[in-house]
């Protein structure tokens, strides 16, 4: 709690001054160290910002899960004929439609890298995320154009398909690199207060406060992946571009809230990209490797990128500079250690993909019944459980 002093003077009268006492309009105190320990840690109040940014994302989910999970069978399998109730569309084959299934998945988690550099380096987080709408936006709308019966038996379909992927590749890796640091922006408190609610006294937590909003930002992926139930049967009841065009309407949506929320977002400025700043590092290390030969006292390959103190470094600006840069080659030797762990991820998202891939095919085999519902549905189980 902040307390002003002020003394106000009465010359007319000629009244003695008085003191006046101002309380700050927050009134924050903070805890001390007994009460961090006794009393409730609850979250504060989550920012209209931020619910924004939860609806933007499950729009952005919903349109990704409801397009991806039709590839497949919209590749693998022709179109169905009067007796026939697979549905499909372009009759490639088991092998393309899994090949180019696997790279759109792949492609899609590899182009967050670009969007975060764009984001960090040159635009910053809101404007990276609304060019990747636009990019996003523009793959939905040719997927569905050539998606439509006309565009299908005029061959153009295919070509479309592809070049949808690519567009929607780049425009899915810009809003989800940006999209959950730019939320977490939105909250600003660092320090732990204490507040009275029902005669209570309670703990505003910022980390309780960011653990509430992340958990609020991961339900709306999981409900936005539900997307693939509808699409699933819309594509095996009625059409494919009709799939389409229900995740095309709801990114529609993601992009009128963030247009409308525009004034309510926190926007930092870009302050560099470290993804750059680690590639600058790697390859000084590179070569101060070759220049100088193998060093005693730079035991690990990245150590050579480090500044050496000198007896000339006589400007303390220098100084700090050269330790910044010191600590900097620090963080990422422990940043490339700790990336040992996903190791193994490869393998577990090889596997994980199936359910999308050579599994679909498989039930496409099997005698399910007139009546039953798509195999992909059962993807969703992943989903339900974590609700």
């Amino acid at each position: 709690m902040s307390i002003v002093v002020g003394i106000e003077s009465n010359i007319v009268d000629g009244a003695e001054p008085k003191i006046i006492e101002s309380i700050d309009e927050l009134n924050e105190i903070e805890p001390t160290t007994e009460e961090l320990s006794k009393l409730e840690h609850i979250s504060d109040r989550i920012p209209l910002s931020v619910w924004l940014i939860v609806i933007c994302e499950l729009c952005e989910r919903f349109s990704f899960y409801g397009i991806s999970g039709l590839f497949q069978n919209y590749i693998q399998f022709p179109l169905p004929t009067a007796n026939d109730t697979q549905p499909g569309a372009l009759d490639r084959g088991q092998q393309t439609a899994t090949a180019l299934t696997m790279f759109f998945r792949f492609f899609a988690y590899i182009t967050p890298i670009v969007g975060a550099i764009l984001a960090d380096q040159f635009w910053g987080k809101y404007k990276a995320i609304i060019v990747s709408c636009v990019v996003y936006m523009a793959g939905l709308i040719i997927l569905l154009l050539t998606s439509i019966p006309p565009s299908i038996d005029k061959g153009v379909a295919f070509p479309g398909l592809i070049i949808a992927m690519v567009i929607l590749g780049f425009g899915t890796g810009g809003v989800k690199s940006n999209v959950s640091p730019l939320m977490a922006e939105q909250y600003s408190r660092t320090k732990p207060i204490i507040t009275v609610i029902k005669g209570k006294r309670k703990i505003i937590n910022p980390s309780v406060t960011m653990q509430s909003m992340f958990n609020w930002f991961y339900w709306a992926i999981n409900i936005g992946s539900l997307s693939l139930i509808a699409t699933t049967n819309i594509e095996k009841y009625h059409s494919f571009w009709l799939a389409y065009l229900l995740p095309t309407v709801a990114f529609i949506a993601a992009i009128v809230v963030l247009i409308i929320g525009r004034n309510q977002y926190i926007q930092k400025p870009p302050s560099g990209s470290l993804i750059i700043r680690a590639a600058r590092v790697t390859m000084t290390a590179i070569r101060m490797r070759r220049k100088l030969g193998k060093q005693p006292d730079r035991p690990d390959f990245l150590d050579y990128a480090k500044d050496m103190s000198s007896e000339s470094d006589i400007n303390e600006q220098e100084t700090d500079s050269k330790l910044s840069n010191n600590e900097f080659v620090d963080d990422l030797k422990k940043a490339v250690r700790a990336c040992r762990v996903f190791a193994f991820y490869p393998f577990y998202w090889i596997c994980y993909n199936q359910f999308g891939t050579n599994l679909v095919s498989q039930a496409a085999q099997m005698n399910v019944g007139e009546f039953m519902i798509p195999f992909k549905i059962i993807k969703t189980n992943r989903t339900l459980s974590n609700l």
